[in-house]
């Protein structure tokens, strides 16, 4: 797995916007975002926007894993990933 095409944003947690690569699946993820606060960091990957009844803006992820565990995994080598860039 590796990331590129880092685009630094720098508004609150976010860092920035990034490509993860996976050539073992065959896959290119594209928007992924790299948070970061005070309490640690994180990888989100796509997602898209939608309005509620209510008119509020909220996000539904597009990637979900089956189970925590393989989400960490997960986790843990696109964050290894992403670091490299910085």
């Amino acid at each position: 797995m590796f990331a590129r095409e880092l685009r630094r944003i720098n508004k609150g947690a976010l860092v920035g916007f990034f490509e993860l690569h996976i050539p073992e699946w065959g896959v290119i993820f594209h928007d992924c975002k790299w948070f970061r606060t005070n309490k640690g960091e994180w990888i989100g990957l796509p997602s898209t926007s939608f309005t509620t009844r209510e008119g509020v803006k909220a996000w539904k992820n597009l990637v979900e894993f089956p189970d925590r565990e393989a989400g960490s995994r997960f986790q843990e080598a696109a964050m290894a990933a992403v670091r490299r860039l910085s």
